[in-house]
């Protein structure tokens, strides 16, 4: 690979992970109970980068998919919901 497309490579491969680091940021605000639209989420991190969210949607599913602690939701009323700690083996009660 010459220079010129590696230096593009590094630059893109920063790109993505600030994005995908505004996404976490997002999920990992969600509290325990709560769930959050998908479309919700990408939207916030879509108007923060200048960016359209059908096109991010792509791009973030990559990092929704087997994300720790958090279940998917499908359907209209889908959305990505993180558990009570009484619904997860949370390590937190054991021993409580």
């Amino acid at each position: 690979m010459n220079d010129k497309v590696q230096k593009h490579l590094e630059d893109k491969l920063l790109e993505i992970r600030s994005i995908f680091e505004k996404a976490i940021m997002k999920v990992e605000a969600i509290k325990p109970g709560e769930k959050v639209p998908v479309t919700k989420l990408i939207g916030e991190v879509a108007q923060e980068i200048g960016a359209n969210a059908p096109a991010l949607y792509h791009v973030l599913r990559y990092l929704f998919k087997d994300y720790p602690i958090i279940i998917p939701k499908k359907g209209a009323k889908g959305g990505l919901y993180r558990p009570l700690y009484t619904e997860v083996n949370c390590p937190t009660l054991k021993g409580a």
